[in-house]
């Protein structure tokens, strides 16, 4: 069976396209704000999925913290009922920025998370307690065993993030496991024309679980 959040990821990237086409994204938080904007606002998201934007990861769990994932911040994570189907992380460096996305990092922490899929016992915690602005620790979440990685860039052509995509999600770029099942959506900044808003892999036959 496919994955349903694929395409509302895909749709939710066409409508990205054309907010920074007319030049209404300015900066990172920008960008992350307004892909919550449209998920939050797509019947066929919001009548199964939830966003948590950058939870602080926390756990009891031993393996968890032996991980090394404790207290990192993804800048979302996509549940479905007690389950965590996705964790996406962006970044937006187009041409007005020096540089290029350090994407390391995060897909060193992405890994991780790609990991622990299917760890049943593993669990973690993303809802608080609003009496007391603690956790929620009657709801527990775990990570389901068909996870979706989801990765956005907006930037320069140039990028190593764009030009080795297929090495960097194989884990060749940052010494880490693999991560197999993901979506990569793209905004390819070529400064002469428009830019190329492009997804990988662009077989679906890729995404499915």
């Amino acid at each position: 069976m496919s994955n349903p959040l694929i395409p509302i990821l895909k749709d939710c990237w066409v409508k990205i396209e054309k907010i920074y086409n007319d030049g209404k994204i300015c900066s990172e938080r920008h960008l992350q704000a307004e892909i919550f904007s449209i998920l939050s606002h797509d019947d066929r998201f919001k009548n199964i999925f939830q966003v948590f934007v950058e939870p602080r990861i926390f756990s009891k769990d031993d393996k968890v913290i032996n991980f090394g994932i404790i207290g990192i911040k993804p800048d979302m994570i996509i549940t479905q009922k007690d389950r965590i189907v996705c964790v996406y992380e962006l970044k937006y460096v187009p041409y007005f920025h020096h540089g290029h996305p350090e994407y390391q990092k995060d897909i060193i922490n992405l890994s991780k998370f790609y990991e622990l899929k299917g760890s049943n016992e593993v669990i973690f915690y993303l809802e608080t307690n609003p009496k007391t602005g603690d956790w929620n620790y009657e709801r527990r979440f775990t990570i389901d065993d068909g996870l979706l990685i989801a990765y956005s860039a907006i930037a320069k052509k140039d990028s190593d993030a764009f030009t080795l995509a297929e090495e960097i999600f194989e884990g060749k770029r940052t010494d880490s496991k693999p991560i197999e099942n993901y979506i990569y959506l793209k905004g390819i900044i070529n400064k002469d024309n428009y830019p190329n808003f492009d997804i990988d892999p662009k077989r679906d036959l890729h995404l499915m679980i």
